[in-house]
This record gives C-alpha cells, structure tokens and sequence, in this order.
C-alpha cells in the first residue's frame, strides 16, 4: 500500500468515526429529550389524576350530607307519604285512553 492509499484509508476511517460519533452524539440528545418529555407528562397527568380525585371526594362528601340531610327533614315514609298527598300526589293514578274512534278535536266548541 503506497502513502496516499494509505493516506484515503485513514482519512476515509476517521470520516466513518466522526460520522458515528455525531450519530450517536445525536442519539442520546433525542433520547435524553424524549424522556424529558414523558417525564413531564406523565408528572403532569398525575397531579390531574390527583385534582380528580379530590373532586371526587368533594361531590361524594356532598352527596353524603345532601342525603343526610334529606334523610333528616323526610323523616319516615309514612310522613313522606303523607307530604306527598298534601302536595297533590295520588297513590294510584287514573288512566285515561283516546279510542282510536273520536276525534279530540271535533268535540271541542
């Protein structure tokens, strides 16, 4: 092998290693940049998981009160029952059915 051939060689070999170099440099930066990403939102999406959860917490300790409170006024159901007919309630309601005979219409003035 001449000098000169010799000279392409080493200068094609140093050529591929700073291309494999820059390759991998690049490599871990994107690495490193997407990890950072998913960091990110996977921290993200956990502190909105958490705020979920307490207001979750907050409407169901608020249904627990509406209901205790509710339980509180209704008392039985004998009074509840009796409340109900004072406001205009009916135990068994009346069925009415149109035949398919009369006309609604026609019988009104």
């Amino acid at each position: 092998m001449t000098q000169q051939q010799q000279k392409k060689f080493n200068l094609n070999i140093l050529r591929k290693c700073r291309w494999s170099f820059w390759t991998s440099i690049g490599l871990v930066l994107v690495l490193v940049l997407g990890k950072l990403v998913l960091s990110n939102r996977s921290a993200t999406w956990g502190r909105q998981l958490e705020n979920i959860k307490n207001e979750t917490l907050a409407v169901k300790a608020e249904n627990d009160r509406l209901r205790l409170k509710l339980n509180q006024q209704s008392g039985r159901l004998d009074q509840v029952k009796e409340k109900a007919l004072g406001f205009g309630f009916v135990e068994k309601p009346e069925y009415l059915y149109l035949t398919s005979g009369e006309s609604v219409a026609q019988k009104l003035p």
